[in-house]
């Protein structure tokens, strides 16, 4: 499990910027991307290692830069 506040500072590195809040997740937005590109987080303290590995990816990062960041930041449920 990875602390949220880790992910959202790495999307927040990659350009992305939050576009709107629910009342279970939060909605980031990259900058100047046409057509927009979103990808949601949801509002807990830890998130898993899959749903990391997904949001990731869906932001372009490689494999090896995916499982060093979730290795690097990893934590105990």
């Amino acid at each position: 499990m990875v602390p949220r506040p880790t992910l959202v500072n790495r999307i927040r590195e990659l350009n992305y910027h939050l576009h709107q809040e629910t009342q279970r997740v939060h909605i980031y937005r990259k900058r100047g991307s046409n057509p927009p590109h979103y990808v949601t987080i949801r509002k807990c303290d830890k998130l898993e290692d899959e749903f990391v590995r997904s949001t990731l990816n869906q932001v372009g990062l490689k494999q090896e830069e995916i499982e060093k960041f979730i290795a690097e930041y990893k934590c105990h449920p």
